[in-house]
């Protein structure tokens, strides 16, 4: 595939070090990969036109006001600077230009954490008209030169600096090889997943998932509304619900579609719920200058992607044959316009994007690419593929790669956080250990190599002398801004599991229980101090073993036999429901023990003959259907056992 963004003298050459035959950090030509570094020489070149025009206007019209307009074009709020002095008014105008730089800054952070490309650009321009509009002697004339001359020293120094790192950048990734070549982990085997059943404790907290998923669709209680543009975002909650609910479900009921397949109906529908997505009507506005509100029309991974591997986790785990036709998006705007997207739409869309992307990766709010979430994107494009037998994620992988390996990671073999796709300029980085170990739980299903050299470099920074290093956690949960770190080591412990990790998994699940305890209400389990995402993510690591995402995400067979159709919650819960061949075992859990349950039977042969055994109704005859109605008076962990006559 060809790549617009990536020229010959940056190709990425995979390198294998050490025994384990661990993939290396690429070498590149220069710091940043060529669309990062486009991006920024485009624009310090804006700046330098700023610096030249505000120069002229300084120089060329003393004492009339252009100038000190001119040298607020060249920084904001320096033009107040030309009649600050140590008195009165003076003092009022180098009060100005601080308030100015607070302001300026105050608008980038707005950029970052809601996409707002306007207010920024605002904020500099009307405080360079503010500066020309006032009247005084001009008490520092010098500033004429001098505020000009520092600006292009500024210039100078950010592309010495770059210089400078590139020529330690090649030691920086020399010494990460080095680690690289002698890393020594030993992931654990995969569990038997035929003799696994969710335990009673497990089963409380995954009741905290449903008793959300399972409201109904246009009902929201038990969720966290702080913010619609960050990470507390509701779609979030709503996306890594319906993850760990399709773990849960494939890891040990994968013949149990109720309640499981209703709770992703519902969740799916939730996503098409206005108040889910109508952050994008603002965000496309002021970061894009596009007035269309519809949220997957645009680069937008963290609704499209987000949604589409949703949907996919869904269909993977369902006893049901995968259709493609339940889950989508039905988006209705307020004034009445509908948008309609499929989960295919959501995939071509996703893959269209990135195929296009001189980066390789599409960003989340307008402007602002996160590699995390490109995982995630990348993830349901290659279940798609999986699901329906097609080759787009094996043609775009070779563009994705490249894009990842040359502009998201640095020469220590971090991830940037994200990266401003239209300054090229890296945000710092933040979100201690996090945003470092949850790409590898992704990146396990699409690009596993990578996945493993990144969880050796997470594994070096976090693990000391047997212990886990805490305060390499972000004390922050992202899930709703209250300090703890229940989100960095749920998060973390998820990774360590897919990449079979069991140390670091145990570690941070026993960290979590420490720092953020649980408590047990009425049969459901959840921690106070954490929040709703960080709940999701614990019981999506605490379902996980190696691989399991990887294998959930590579699922592709017809799906036959018989299946749990319906199972009524909150009644119950199944620990476990495993089909081989004709027969069918389950267990359930009822809420309480001796109630009558009513357990419906789908996937039969129709009007075959059939063997409950050890029950009462030892013998029945599937309907035309292929279905079966069962009442039981349920026993604690009662056992199910569905045996074909033939």
């Amino acid at each position: 595939m060809s790549n617009p963004g990536l020229s010959s003298p940056d190709t990425i050459i995979a390198e294998i070090g050490g025994e384990a035959g661990v993939l290396l950090l690429p070498g590149k030509a220069s710091l940043h990969g060529p669309a990062t570094r486009s991006r920024i020489n485009k624009t310090l070149g804006l700046w330098t036109l700023f610096i030249v025009v505000g120069a002229v206007l300084a120089l060329g019209f003393p004492r009339s006001g252009l100038d000190a307009f001119g040298l607020g074009l060249v920084a904001p709020g320096a033009g107040f600077l030309l009649h600050g002095g140590m008195h009165g008014h003076g003092l009022l105008h180098i009060m100005l230009f601080m308030l100015s730089m607070g302001f300026f800054a105050m608008a980038v952070f707005m950029w970052f954490a809601t996409g707002n490309i306007l207010l920024a650009p605002l904020v500099w321009f009307l405080t360079a008209c503010s500066a020309g509009l006032m009247q005084g002697p001009a008490e520092w004339p010098v500033l004429r030169v001098a505020v000009p001359v520092l600006a292009l020293a500024g210039v100078a120094f950010i592309f010495a600096g770059m210089y400078v790192r590139g020529i330690t950048a090649k030691r920086a990734r020399d010494a990460t090889n080095a680690k690289l070549r002698v890393a020594v982990f030993q992931p654990v085997r995969e569990e038997n997943t035929q003799k696994c059943a969710l335990s009673l404790e497990d089963a409380a907290r995954v009741r905290f998932l449903f008793d959300r998923a399972l409201q109904p669709v246009n009902f929201f209680e038990g969720f966290e509304w702080l913010d619609q543009f960050q990470t507390a975002a509701v779609r979030y909650q709503i996306n890594f619900c319906a993850y760990a609910l399709a773990t849960i479900q494939a890891r040990y009921a994968p013949a149990l579609a109720g309640p499981f397949n209703e709770a992703q109906l519902r969740l799916n529908a939730k996503l098409s719920d206005h108040r889910i997505w109508s952050y994008w009507r603002l965000e496309n506005i002021w970061g894009n200058l596009d007035v269309n509100p519809d949220p997957c029309r645009r680069e937008n991974i963290m609704y499209t992607g987000f949604g589409a591997l949703q949907m996919a986790m869904a269909q993977a785990a369902s006893p049901l044959s995968a259709s493609g036709v339940e889950y989508g998006l039905q988006l209705r705007d307020r004034s009445g316009r509908n948008f309609a997207y499929s989960f295919a739409d959501l995939v071509r869309i996703t893959a269209d994007h990135m195929a296009a992307s001189p980066f390789g990766l599409i960003a989340c709010e307008p402007n602002w690419i996160y590699p995390i979430c490109n995982t995630i994107g990348a993830s349901s494009i290659r279940a798609y593929d999986t699901q329906f037998d097609l080759r787009r994620w094996e043609n775009l992988m070779p563009h994705f790669r490249t894009g990842l390996e040359a502009e998201f990671i640095d020469a220590t073999g971090r991830f940037v956080s994200c990266r401003s796709a239209r300054t090229g300029f890296g945000f710092p980085m933040v979100g201690g250990i996090m945003p470092q170990a949850m790409p590898c739980f992704f990146l396990n299903a699409i690009m596993p190599d990578v996945a493993l050299r990144q969880w050796l470099l997470v594994r070096e920074r976090i693990w000391h002398a047997g212990k886990l290093d805490r305060k390499a956690f972000w004390p922050v949960d992202t899930g709703n801004y209250r300090f703890s770190r229940a989100a960095a080591y749920a998060a973390t412990a998820l990774a360590a599991n897919e990449m079979g990790d069991c140390e670091i998994a145990v570690s941070c699940l026993d960290a979590l229980d420490e720092e953020c305890p649980a408590v047990t209400v009425d049969g459901v389990t959840h921690r106070p101090a954490a929040s709703v995402w960080a709940h999701a993510v614990e019981i999506c690591a605490r379902a996980g073993q190696r691989n399991e995402f990887s294998k959930l995400i590579g699922l592709a067979k017809p799906k036959e036999g018989p299946y749990i159709k319906s199972l009524t919650y909150p009644e119950a819960i199944c620990l476990s429901a495993r089909r081989d061949n004709n027969n069918l075992t389950a267990v359930i859990a009822p809420q309480s023990p001796g109630q009558e349950l009513d357990v419906a039977f789908g996937g039969l042969k129709p009007g075959k003959n059939y063997r409950l055994a050890g029950h009462s109704h030892a013998a029945f005859t599937a309907s035309a259907q292929g279905e079966w109605l069962l009442s039981i008076r349920a026993q604690p962990q009662h056992e199910l056992k569905l045996v074909l006559e033939l």
